[in-house]
Formats: C-alpha cells, structure tokens, sequence
C-alpha cells in the first residue's frame, strides 16, 4: 500500500518544524550573544583570551595569548608560578580552535566565535531528532493508524524542543566563548552513529569532540564503554575507551605541566579540600569516602544535581545506565570548590546535556515498552517479545521486524495495541512540560522571566571611537584594557588585562563596567598613580572612558567623561521622589533582569538622583537586600559615586543615574537604600542621613528607624 500526496507531506512536517526550531535558536540567541558583546558585556575572560589565542594561531603563533603575562592580579589558579602563562594549552587543552582559526579569514573578530557557538549548540537538536526518530519511529512498513502513526513522528521534535530549551546549553551560549560548547553536537552525533553502526563516522565524531577540552575525552571513553558492554562492539568500544581516556589523561598530566611546569592540572586546586594532588584524591576516594558523600550532600551541590534533572525534562532518571555517561562532567563540576561550576550557569554543564537528552530518549522508551508489556502481556527481552531481534536486549534499539511492526501498526487494536504509544506521549509531554517550566524559570530565551534583549546603549555607541583608534595602532604595540573592552582590542601581539600594565604604551578603561579582576577602588586608585607620577596621560575621556598614552601631558578628563553619569531627562520606571535630609533626591528607579542562567534571578538596579543644593564631602549609597523573613541577605554599597563621580561633584538640579553591578537578588522581596554621611560603615544607623520624606503617591515605607527606603516595585 502507498502512501498519497498528503501522507508523504505529513512525514516531511516533523523535520521542517525541527528545521525551523533551529533556525529560530540561532536567530534568538544569536542576536543576544551578539548584543551583550556590543554593549561591552563580554569578558576579557573567556572571550578576550580566547579570541586572541585563535587570532595569534592564524598569524603562526598557536594558541598564544597575552591576558596573563606579567599579572598585577590574582585568580583561583596560580598563574604567578606558570612556566609559560602566555600559552593557552598550559590552561586547557582544545586543539579544535586550531581548526576554527581558517574562519577568521571569512570574518576577523571574536563575532565569529560567539555565532560559531550558537550555530554549533543549536545543531546538536540534529543528531537528537535522529536518535529520536532511530528510536521511536524507525522504518515504519506501512502508514500508520491513529495515534501511532502521530506519536512516532512527533515524539522526536519533542524531545529536540527539550534539548533547546536546556538552561546549560543557553548558559553557555550567553558565557562569552569556550571550545567546550561545540561537545554537545559532536557528542550527540557520535552517538546516534555508535547506535546506527556506523563504526567510523563514530570514531571521527567522537574524536573532534576530545579535541574540543581535555575532559571531553573522559565522556567519550565512557560512551566507548557502552559501545563494548551495551552494544556489545567489544573492539571498537575498548579501543575508543582507551584512546580517549588516555588522551584526556595527557592532557591533564603531561600537556598541561608541560607548559606550567606544575605536577598537574592547574585547576586541581580547585578539589584541594580532598587530597593535595591527584593521585592524593584517589586515594582519599578509597580511605575517605565519607569526605566525598558529605560533599554531595551540601545544599547547593543537590540544587545542582536537581537542576540537571529538570533540564532533561525530569525524563533521565528513568535510564540511569545512559545518564552514567556523563559522570565525569557531573563530578568535575560538583566536586569543585569553585561554586560556579555547580551553578548551572556559564559553560561547565554544557557538555552533560547530551547524555541527559539520551537517557531521557532511552528512558520514555523503556518506560513505555514496560508499560506495554504489562498491559498486552507481553514476555521476554526489553521490548516484551525476541522475534526477529537483531541487537543485543536492553540497548533500546527495535528490531525492524519483530516489535516495532506491532507498535506502528497498532498490534492488537484498540487502545491496547497503542499502549506503547500512549505511555511514549504521556511521559514526553510530562518531561517536555517540565522542561517549559523549568525553563520559565532558569533559561533565558523567550518565554523565560529571564529574557532581555537591551538595545545598543548609548555607552556602547560612545565606546567605538576609542575602540578603533586603539584598533589602529600597529600590532606590535602593547595595550592594556579592562575586561569589557578587551574581546574588542585584543587583536595584537602583547594586550595586558587591567591591572596590569607592564610595556602597555596605551591603556583603554571603561570606568562604569565590572573592574574585575581588580576592584573599582584599586582601579581608580592605579589610574590616579599613573597620572599623578606622570608615566600617562589622558589621550582622549569620554561617558566613563579614559584612554591613557604613556609619556603624555595631559592629566585632566573632559567634561564628557562624565557623562556615563548624567541622565538629564531619563523617565526612571518607578518614581519615588524621596527626599533624603534635604540634601539628595530619589527621583526613581529601574529594575532590570539580566539574562544569566544562575540560581538566583540577576537583576541590575539603577537609581536617579538630584542634588538639592551643594553638597560637601563624599556621601555615599548603600542598598540592602531582605528575604521573606526579613533577614538581610545582601549589603551592597554603590562604587561608581564614591570613586569616579563624587557626590561633591554633582551640580543641584541636575540628574545623576548610578548603576549596581548585577546582582542576585530578583527573588528577594524587600530591597531599600540609605544615604550616609563620609566615614559611616554600611550597618551603622547613626550616620545615615535623615529625615527621608516623599511626596509620591505610590506605597513607600521606611526601615530601620526610619534610616532607610525601601524600593518598592510596582
């Protein structure tokens, strides 16, 4: 029998809607990643450093970079005594940016990293319909009745909508760039074909994937092991485990060391609280296992793990045996003493999502197939019946003529034959409806309360200038940036992150963006050094820029340096008009989400200010963060008027705007400031400016004996 017109445009529907799912993640998250780049929120780490090192690699330098040579700054890792810190295998091993070098010559920027990344996250959804559709959907005879015929073509795109929607994968894409966001793709697509036998499109998958981090390798050797003990390829499995947890092993013990001149990794550190070396921590797994479950047990090591559940749609827990996959991901990252790494936020869980989508695939699949037993009566191996089947049991792989013949075409009849069907659609709308809320809450793409596509501010627009008269000078010449700026510069030989300055000849800040790895008082205070010993002066000031030249003359900001601070005419989204003690006024506030996958909701809070008459000395502002119980959760003091612009500076009547860095605080309730006279500390009440009076009509209350207000949202 032959399926008409409308029948075989029926079958095209599934791959179309998945098509047009990965068009429009890259659309989306494509133009986020690109517009936080624009608005300098990007980083010097990772973006800066790995931009340089791909651009150093196509000039005959490979994976070179300069963010760390001559540190005037600390991290978690000891960078002070590398061997080689200007060299990036020293850090990580990922020779796949080697082979991403050649497309610098189709675009020279960090632009095309990020949207390489976007378009390599959103292709793994690919290899996961495939495997869906392998599974669920496989060689159908004969068109279909009824609800088996819908359920087999659409189960897979449910499950690709699921893989789109995961929260690691959009953490990563929006976390600057790293190698490692390529895995997912080429770990899915290793092993749909270690599934579909295809024994050397596998080992090539598979080995581009170990090439994209060092621990890449440790998940390949495990999928290496399920191709020996689950699929039985006892060769090809064994062989691809060895390679590939032996080539992981260089990585971290000969590659590494070699250009650190440490023992190891230097990211061990980061597990020192169970052994001080590698081989310590082995051994402290068999003499200490307490000291491990006690670890796993901290609250935010469980919120973690609960996390990675609910990205998978709540589904993987039905297939532990796939999900065991990805152990080593799991333990690096929640083992680590470096709490970012089990947030759930930046790029570290984005190499377990694939083995989430495939234990959840195997798992809706084993569910059903045993709900289908139970209701059909069904006896022998994983699919209740052993006829015709050509793989070994409990690998989830139908035959083609034994139990998925019955299954399609609706075996028995009536919603018996459909059980299997039923209980696949049943369990996939569950997960894919987790996976929604879960994304609600934790993802940032639309419809998440996290998503935000900000405009091209003004700031950024007021940066180009200065950005491409450093782009202009020879790239021999060393530079040094801030953090936000430098993906932007870092194109050249020598470019120092701030800081540092060592034989910088210029240096570009942007004084409002995040100081790190600095704070904003030892950044002011370095540039003012600079200025006053007359080692720099101010080639060219502007909203919140300096550009620096050594040896020059020139020691004064223009008067539009200032800008960055001034809002005259701003509409803040919630008025207060508070007056504090007759000497400052709120005009309002904005209350922004940030689109950052982490626990907490990130929120960026800027306030509007007038003087209301000349005000002497350095006030300053600090706001409080409560939770439902009123206990203070965060003190956090404003910088920006403390150090760049005064509050003697600011001129009565005119608009002042001070934006917080982000912070986590979107889920707490209660957030208040309070104005403090020069040499207050943050808790003391005695030194904030009262009284605090406000002519607003909307509800405003005062806390802490009046001392301070509250910021309340509509």
């Amino acid at each position: 029998m032959k399926e008409g017109a409308g029948g075989t445009r029926y079958h095209l529907a599934p791959p179309i809607v998945v098509g047009l799912l990965i068009v429009a993640y890259m659309a989306v998250l494509g133009t986020m990643s690109l517009r936080r780049h624009q608005n300098l929120h990007t980083n010097a780490l990772d973006l800066g450093y790995t931009d340089q090192a791909v651009w150093n690699t196509l000039h005959g330098r490979p994976f070179r970079f300069s963010t760390y040579l001559d540190a005037a700054f600390r991290l978690d890792i000891p960078i002070q005594d590398f061997r080689e810190p200007g060299v990036l295998l020293g850090y990580h091993v990922e020779p796949i940016l080697a082979l991403i070098a050649p497309l610098y010559l189709l675009h020279d920027g960090p632009e095309t990293l990020l949207w390489l990344q976007t378009v390599g996250i959103a292709l793994g959804a690919v290899p996961v319909y495939l495997l869906a559709r392998h599974r669920f959907a496989r060689r159908e005879p004969e068109p279909a009745p009824g609800i088996a015929r819908h359920a087999a073509l659409w189960i897979p795109v449910a499950f690709v909508l699921i893989y789109l929607l995961a929260p690691p994968l959009e953490a990563a894409n929006m976390s600057d760039f790293h190698a490692v966001a390529l895995s997912p793709a080429l770990l899915l697509t290793a092993f749909y074909f270690l599934e579909t036998d295809r024994p050397w499109a596998f080992v090539a998958t598979a080995f581009l994937a170990t090439m994209c981090k060092e621990e890449v390798g440790l998940l390949v050797a495990m999928m290496g092991l399920w191709g020996a003990f689950v699929r039985r390829r006892w060769v090809l499995g064994l062989g691809v485990a060895v390679a590939a947890a032996t080539w992981s092993l260089l990585s971290l013990m000969v590659i590494t060391p070699h250009f650190t001149g440490l023992q190891a990794s230097a990211f061990v550190i980061r597990y020192e609280q169970f052994g001080d070396d590698p081989a310590d921590i082995l051994l402290n797994l068999v003499r200490a296992p307490g000291l491990f479950l006690g670890w796993l047990f901290q609250p935010d090591v469980l919120r973690y793990l609960r996390d990675l559940w609910l990205a998978g749609g709540g589904l993987p827990v039905l297939y532990p045996l796939a999900l065991a996959m990805a152990l080593p991901s799991m333990a690096i990252n929640a083992f680590s003493v470096y709490g970012w790494m089990r947030s759930g936020g930046g790029h570290y869980s984005a190499s377990i999502v694939p083995f989430l989508l495939i234990s959840a695939i195997y798992g809706v699949a084993w569910a059903a197939g045993a709900v289908d037993r139970r209701v059909n009566g069904g006896a022998g191996g994983w699919w209740g019946s052993t006829r015709g089947q050509t793989t070994p049991p409990g690998t989830g792989a139908p035959s083609e003529s034994g139990a998925i013949d019955r299954r399609v075409n609706g075996g028995q009849g009536g919603w018996r034959g459909s059980a299997y069907w039923i209980a696949s659609l049943v369990l996939v709308g569950v997960g894919l409806g987790i996976a929604l809320v879960n994304h609600y809450h934790n993802g940032i793409s639309p419809p998440s309360r996290r998503f935000s596509l900000q405009p091209l501010s003004e700031h950024a627009r007021r940066a180009q200038p200065l950005i491409e008269q450093v782009n202009q000078l020879p790239p021999e010449v060393p530079i040094s940036a801030s953090s936000g700026l430098y993906p932007h510069v870092g194109h050249r030989e020598r470019a120092y992150l701030f800081p540092t300055v060592s034989d910088a000849q210029f240096i570009l800040l942007d004084v409002t963006g995040p100081p790190s790895p600095a704070s904003v008082d030892v950044q002011r205070q370095i540039v003012g050094e600079l200025l006053e010993y007359g080692q720099f002066g101010v080639a060219a000031s502007d909203h919140g820029f300096l550009l620096l030249e050594r040896g020059l003359d020139q020691y004064r900001f223009s008067p539009t340096f200032y800008d960055a601070f001034q809002a005259e005419g701003a509409t803040p989204q919630v008025a207060m008009g508070a007056d504090f003690g007759g000497l400052l006024k709120l005009e309002g506030f904005d209350w922004d989400v940030r689109p950052v996958v982490r626990p907490a909701l990130p929120v960026e809070i800027t306030t509007y200010w007038r003087a209301l008459s000349p005000i002497d000395g350095a006030y300053r502002l600090v706001f409080y963060f409560w939770d439902d119980e009123q206990h203070r959760v965060l003190v956090q003091p404003e910088e920006m008027s403390v150090h760049w612009y005064s509050t003697w500076l600011w001129e009565p009547g005119q608009m002042v705007k001070l934006t917080l860095p982000p912070l986590p605080v979107g889920d707490l309730p209660h957030a208040g400031v309070a104005l403090l006279r020069p040499g207050t500390s943050n808790l003391e009440i005695e030194g904030r400016v009262v009284p605090i009076t406000s002519t607003a009509s909307q509800p405003w209350s005062l806390w802490e004996e009046g001392t301070l207000l509250e910021l309340v949202r509509p």
